[in-house]
């Protein structure tokens, strides 16, 4: 392989992860993944595309990035894990093409190749490649800004699509991203007296045009999602998320008790590439670059991660997962670092190496899932549940039947039902199967309806319950 096409390289592992993670047991009900799953079949089944409900109608608590991506997906290729998680997959390889691009042309083809083989390889990027979440959207949308603000910076114009940028970030997850994608700016307080690291004085003009494009962005999304809804958008997105999560933490824990964590979580899930990360802050430190540009740019990745980490160490809120768009950065410094150590061997080598850890990698993951975890936890036989009876639902609405399930049973069925049916409450049940036409209702296994017809299990701890016409229509 060749190093200008040694990008094609990361791209391949992860489309393996990728295949590997969703052909493996299904998990949609882990990890808080049924709420955003509900904001993708709100917009799809009840066209709200600017803001979104949940199943019982709360409304949603983050903007719709990662919804309408998912969306569009699911409207191309239908409802499955595959159309479900396409977003994250591609924000993760957008990731790694940023890494291997930024890195090549400042520090050379061996590390470009680390640092995207290394971002690839990390624990974080194999949990996120699979969950229905924000976050890999989020961290793709930072790291496009923050590149953004790099070259703006290195070329002293541009800001304004640096801000434009940062209105697709707020829309991502939240406004504190714009925080993340300029941290590495923080460099030119670095090198205040080097001549290179000085921002420019001038451009105003640009600067306020960018933010008030930045505004129009997330503001204007903001007012027609207040203009759909109302107060509940003010109440849960500025109250309850941004203001909330900015005074206090889910579990009442002081600030003094949990200060550390996002430190040591983000080092152990960087292990072993953690290792290299801090090797190169400290030669960074000690004995920096003599290439200006060199120096300018790992000290502006250094800035964007210690940045990011002051952050969510002062922030109350504290989860894992806050700290993945920092992941651009680390993967890119410890790249560097292990592209030093490789100086003397031979590209092919390198690449050889590489590709032997992505297929130990792939491996690993496809014996976890497919042997380990395809039998524990009972979140994959839930999710396994609600797929049968999605398919079942399915198979009654083709021959006419109107399909609906109720409250009680995961919300996620109605994304994977093809008729997207609707939601109804337990006590409803009764009335709407004595309504006029054919009816057919997945209900939870313990509850107690009185039904027309019949009933009958079509899942685990899921059954179905219908009517005489629905009968007569599908035995």
């Amino acid at each position: 392989m060749t190093r200008c096409a040694a990008w094609l390289l990361p791209l391949l592992a992860l489309a393996a992860i990728f295949a590997v993670r969703v052909l493996g047991p299904p998990d949609f009900l882990d990890k808080d993944q049924p709420r955003p799953i509900d904001y993708v079949v709100d917009a799809i089944a009840e066209g709200n595309w600017v803001v979104q409900r949940d199943a019982g109608g709360g409304v949603t608590s983050k903007p719709p990035l990662f919804t309408w991506m998912a969306a569009g997906s699911t409207l191309a290729f239908g409802p499955s894990r595959f159309a479900l998680y396409l977003p994250c997959a591609l924000a993760l390889g957008a990731l790694a093409l940023l890494a291997f691009h930024l890195a090549r042309r400042r520090l050379g083809s061996a590390a470009g190749l680390a640092a995207a083989m290394i971002l690839v390889l990390s624990v974080d990027t194999q949990k996120a490649i699979a969950l229905a979440r924000t976050d890999a959207v989020f961290a793709a949308s930072v790291g496009c800004a923050a590149w953004l603000a790099l070259l703006a910076w290195e070329r002293g114009r541009g800001w304004w699509i640096f801000w434009a940028a940062c209105g697709v970030v707020s829309i991502a997850k939240s406004p504190v991203g714009v925080v993340f994608a300029a941290a590495g700016l923080l460099a030119a307080l670095w090198g205040r007296r080097e001549a290179d690291h000085r921002l420019p004085s001038s451009g105003w003009r640009e600067h306020a045009a960018g933010v008030a494009l930045m505004l129009a962005i997330a503001g204007g999304w903001f007012a027609w999602a207040v203009a759909s809804l109302g107060q509940p958008v003010i109440d849960r997105m500025l109250g309850r998320e941004l203001i909330g999560h900015a005074v206090a933490n889910d579990k009442g824990d002081p600030l003094w008790r949990t200060f550390h964590y996002p430190v040591l979580w983000f080092a152990g899930l960087f292990l072993p590439w953690s290792i290299a990360l801090g090797a190169a802050l400290w030669r960074l430190l000690r004995s920096p670059p003599v290439s200006p540009r060199r120096r300018r740019f790992l000290r502006f990745m250094a800035c964007w991660l210690a940045g990011g980490l002051l952050v969510l160490t002062f922030a109350p809120h504290k989860r894992m997962v806050l700290a993945l768009p920092l992941l651009l950065p680390a993967c890119i410094l410890a790249g560097s670092e292990v592209a030093r150590l490789l100086a003397r061997v031979a590209w092919r080598r390198q690449v050889l190496a590489w590709s032997a850890a992505a297929t130990c990698l792939v491996g690993g993951i496809m014996a976890y899932h497919h042997l380990l975890r395809d039998h524990d936890g009972d979140t994959v036989a839930e999710s396994r549940a609600v797929l049968t009876a999605a398919a079942e639902l399915d198979r009654y609405a083709a021959a006419g039947v109107r399909t609906a399930y109720a409250s009680g049973v995961a919300s996620p069925l109605r994304y994977f039902a093809h008729a997207h049916p609707p939601r109804v409450k337990a006590a409803e049940v009764a009335d709407r199967l004595a309504s006029p036409g054919a009816d057919a209702v997945a209900v939870a296994a313990d509850a107690q309806v009185a039904t027309a017809a019949g009933r009958r299990r079509i899942a685990p701890g899921i059954d179905l319950v219908y009517d005489a016409e629905a009968q007569a229509l599908l035995p």
